[in-house]
C-alpha cells in the first residue's frame, strides 16, 4: 500500500552524516545562507523593476478633459457576446 516507509523517533544512535556541523561551520553556513538570500531579494527586486519598465512602454494614457463622454469598462467579462462596456459617461471634473 505505502511504498515508503517512515522514520520514527528512536533511540538509535546518530551516525556521522546525521551529526551537527562544529558552532563555527554553522555560523559560517548561516551567514553564507543570509547572503545568499540578500542576492536573491535584490535580483528579484530587479527583475521587478525591469519588468515594470517593459509594461510601462506599452501603456497608453488616457487624457480626459470635462463634458467629454466616456465608456466604463465592466469588471470580469460578463460573456463572450455580451457588451464588456457601460454607458456614456460625462466627465465632470478631473481629480488627481
Amino acid at each position: 500500500m505505502f511504498s515508503k516507509i517512515a522514520r520514527i523517533p528512536s533511540n538509535e544512535l546518530l551516525g556521522p552524516k546525521d551529526k551537527l556541523a562544529s558552532y563555527n561551520e554553522y555560523l559560517i553556513n548561516l551567514v553564507t545562507l543570509h547572503i545568499i538570500q540578500g542576492n536573491a531579494h535584490k535580483n528579484i527586486v530587479e527583475a521587478k523593476i525591469k519588468s515594470k519598465k517593459h509594461y510601462d512602454k506599452k501603456i497608453n494614457p488616457q487624457l480626459f478633459k470635462p463634458n467629454d463622454h466616456v465608456l466604463l469598462l465592466k469588471g470580469p467579462k460578463p460573456g463572450k457576446f455580451e457588451n464588456q462596456y457601460t454607458g456614456s459617461y460625462e466627465v465632470l471634473e478631473i481629480l488627481n
